[in-house]
């Protein structure tokens, strides 16, 4: 969105003049400005690219029930087409007031930890939500998205994801846990300290399945970006979570949890290679390979 746009966007919230805005991009889905207004008021601005505008509503009703439930995440803003999603020239925008915080700077035992408590408070609070999520292109732990995104593929790539989804895609077939899970929920989605978190963003990938893949993502991006070892990672990540769930993982689910890194991390990586993420496929790759010797 170019200057002109993003005003006449501002002007769909309230009357107010741009005083300056920021691209403050992280993701890939879509893209994200800081925006000041000439009275001071800050606000962030999301221009949709992957997400649809009825993923981004639902994702509002999320937003409101996560906050009363004490999941501080943004929430999208009412504008004056008393809707939270806006449209200049065929572009469209959510705002929301910018939150304080920052993101972790590094991968702690208790920040680990944390991430467990965090997805446990997520699931523990849409608990019921399921009939809200409609399928939608971001859900990247569809299998109807995943199969797509490998069709997309070409060569030795594709054949190594064809078989690493073969493998594992199992995991949607156990009569396990389902709840609405996060399905990217990684330092770049949150604020916090060392410690713990505070802030949680970015619920356009939110479905409704099997919870164990929620952890199973959150697990994948910890190991490849910390000193901590696969093993303590995982002991803190799966002890947080059961400290706080209303309903611990079971047995059945901590055996086939190699089963469920596997298919996050073929997703992941199948994603990744199709939308600007090539340099991390690898890692995924690498864990897969981890994941699968835990499963023979």
């Amino acid at each position: 969105m170019n200057e002109a746009e993003i005003q006449a966007a501002l002007k769909q919230l309230k009357d107010a003049d741009l005083k300056d805005f920021v691209n403050i991009t992280v993701g890939l889905a879509n893209t994200t400005y800081r925006l000041t207004t000439n009275d001071g008021e800050v606000f962030i601005l999301r221009h949709l690219i992957l997400q649809t505008p009825d993923n981004a509503r639902v994702e509002a009703r999320l937003q409101k029930i996560l906050n009363l439930n004490g999941v501080v995440t943004p929430t999208y803003l009412k504008l004056r087409g008393k809707d939270a999603v806006g449209d200049v020239n065929g572009k469209y925008f959510t705002i929301s007031k910018k939150l304080e915080g920052h993101t972790p700077t590094k991968t702690t035992l208790d920040l680990v930890h944390s991430f467990g408590e965090t997805l446990a408070k997520i699931h523990d609070s849409l608990a019921g939500c399921g009939e809200l999520i409609s399928p939608s292109p971001t859900q990247w732990m569809s299998l109807d998205n995943v199969e797509k995104e490998i069709e997309h593929c070409s060569g030795e790539l594709r054949d190594r994801f064809t078989k690493l989804l073969l493998e594992s895609k199992g995991i949607l077939d156990y009569d396990l846990p389902k709840s609405v899970i996060h399905s990217d929920l990684f330092l770049d989605n949150t604020f916090g300290d060392d410690k713990k978190i505070t802030v949680v963003f970015d619920f356009e990938t939110a479905e409704y399945t099997t919870r164990l893949l929620d952890i199973a993502r959150t697990y994948l991006p910890l190991i490849h970006d910390s000193m901590l070892t696969p093993k303590e990672i995982k002991h803190h990540l799966l002890a947080g979570y059961d400290s706080r769930s209303k309903q611990p993982l079971t047995k059945r689910e901590l055996d086939l949890l190699p089963k469920a890194i596997v298919y996050v991390a073929v997703a992941c990586a199948s994603w990744l290679q199709n939308n600007n993420g090539e340099k991390f496929v690898s890692n995924y790759l690498q864990s897969a390979s981890l994941a699968k010797s835990e499963m023979q």
